[in-house]
């Protein structure tokens, strides 16, 4: 592929594939048209048989993958340290104990989300890690690019 032939995700891009990573959906930037299409990261459980929705999608990328960029929801260690960057930030008090002692325990992902959706944080918790997905969405682009 040509340097004339790289098409970019535009801003708009960035945050649909931003929203597919937090939702745990493997986004995948097709790089000669632009258009953006995603698969559940983990199928297991999806009862697919003949009607798999992501068939097609999932053969075009095998037939062609240097067409694509792909995007994947953010590994656990970085996940992870999002979080822990995300309490490190938060004011001292009784949210943030809790939040902490949740990290530290079995289940620390499921008992942050838990706390977090029924908090006043919720939000601010969902900019926060829009903008770690931005950040690494924007940091594939540019290492892609520069090859």
């Amino acid at each position: 592929m040509t340097e004339q032939q790289k098409l970019q995700p535009s801003e708009e891009a960035i945050l649909e594939i931003a929203d597919n990573m937090r939702c745990g959906y493997i986004s995948y930037f097709n790089l000669q048209t632009g258009a953006i299409t995603f698969i559940p990261e983990n199928l297991d459980g999806y009862d697919l048989g003949e009607d798999n929705p992501w068939k097609e999608i999932e053969t075009e990328i095998k037939q062609s993958p240097s067409s694509f960029l792909s995007f994947a929801p953010l590994p656990k260690d970085i996940a992870s340290q999002t979080k822990e960057e995300f309490i490190e930030k938060m004011e001292a008090g009784k949210l943030k104990e809790m939040l902490e002692h949740a990290m530290r325990n079995p289940n620390a992902d499921k008992n942050f989300k838990v706390l977090l959706d029924n908090s006043e944080f919720r939000d601010a918790w969902a900019y926060f890690e829009d903008q770690k997905c931005q950040t690494l969405i924007k940091a594939v682009v540019e290492e892609f690019l520069s090859i």
